[in-house]
């Protein structure tokens, strides 16, 4: 088309597919391919696509591949997606650079618009080897997903950022109101940047529903790269708010996690549990997971959390790696808070492999109770 993007005269597509395709050439830079886009963007395949157009069954044959843009929403697949992602698969020896939203498979997944319908917005089935790097917003699967369904995506490449919200599948990752539990989603790659809320998994997670609706939860997903970040570093996830029970339930983490300043956990560096209404009887939960990393950092470490506020509950997890900070640090948990809008206090159920338990409890009177 021999016209500026922007004088293309748009028109809808409607259920159509992207489907079997493959890319072999060497190397894609600052290209773009548009179905339906809002900015630019830069994609393996396509570099944006809007519902209800399906990407299924894509991949990339070279293993020499560079998608690189100095702009946002950057993505081995796809730039920028507004519908469902499935069976999707990039190798090993490709890379993604880009500013911000910097991902494996995609690097921007939501529904743009309420033109959209959030119930097709899905991330499935995919496999990325790609090594990730961006600024902020950046993830092995995908720098930023808004979804209903994400499950049994994997992630094996190095994710590095020097800006916050940093997983090694996910820099953020929020769940509509009434989501599917995110089930069997895996990272293995280190993960380092100089920002903070960097995890092994996910850098920060939204599970948080804005209406009468639950908010879907993380369920037996794992990590086990090596993690560093400046501060709100976890082994699973970076930093987490919920208004669900269960939140994480029977996920794990295995690599150390190091942080240069404060909440730093085994499993999650910081996590934020809040009720629907004051005095709730709905809580949120962390329940059946373990960590085994060392973990290090200055204030609010933790083999397990670095650092639990509001309504919270800790069932039956556990603990084994070493602790090490320079104040609040806990075989489990390096603090506890509670916040003004729950009356009821943090429940712990603890498993017999840990030990130090808690460092530091803060309570809406100030008080405080020490560990070991």
């Amino acid at each position: 088309v021999d016209k500026q993007y922007w004088e293309w005269e748009w028109q809808e597509i409607t259920s159509s597919y992207v489907q079997n395709c493959f890319y072999s050439g060497p190397r894609v830079e600052s290209a773009y391919g548009e179905v339906r886009a809002y900015r630019p963007g830069t994609g393996g395949i396509v570099g944006f696509v809007g519902s209800p157009v399906y990407i299924s069954d894509c991949y990339i044959a070279s293993t020499k591949l560079v998608v690189k843009s100095s702009d946002d929403c950057v993505g081995g697949i796809v730039g920028a997606a507004y519908s469902a992602i499935q069976n999707c698969q990039v190798p090993t020896g490709t890379r993604v650079e880009g500013r911000a939203s910097v991902g494996g498979i995609v690097g921007k997944l939501a529904a743009y618009s309420s033109e959209y319908d959030e119930s097709s917005i899905a991330l499935t089935g995919c496999v990325s080897y790609a090594e990730v790097q961006g600024q902020s917003d950046a993830g092995g699967i995908a720098g930023r997903a808004t979804a209903m369904r994400i499950n049994d995506n994997h992630a094996y490449g190095t994710v590095t950022a020097t800006g916050s919200y940093v997983g090694g599948g996910f820099g953020y990752l929020a769940l509509y109101s009434g989501a599917e539990p995110a089930t069997n989603n895996t990272a293995h790659g280190n993960v380092t940047s100089s920002g903070g809320r960097v995890g092994g998994l996910i850098g920060a997670a939204n599970l948080s529903s804005d209406n009468n609706s639950e908010p879907g939860y993380l369920y037996r997903c794992y990590a086990t790269g090596k993690v560093t970040g400046n501060n709100t570093v976890g082994g699973l996830i970076g930093y987490a708010t919920t208004q669900t029970s269960p939140a994480v339930r029977e996920c794990y983490a295995t690599g150390n996690v190091t942080a240069t300043e404060d909440q730093a956990g085994g499993l999650i560096g910081h996590i934020m549990g809040f009720s629907r209404a004051l005095h709730a009887t709905i809580r949120t939960s962390v329940e059946d997971c373990y960590a085994t990393g060392d973990v290090t950092g200055g204030r609010y470490v933790g083999g397990l959390i670095g650092d639990a506020e509001g309504s919270v509950d800790i069932t039956r997890c556990h603990s084994t790696g070493k602790v090490s900070g320079k104040s609040e640090a806990g075989g489990s948990t390096g603090r506890f808070r509670r916040v003004i809008y729950t009356a009821m206090p943090e429940h712990i159920n603890h498993h017999p492999h840990v030990t130090g338990y808690v460092s530091w409890n803060r309570t809406d009177h100030g008080g405080r109770s020490h560990g070991t």
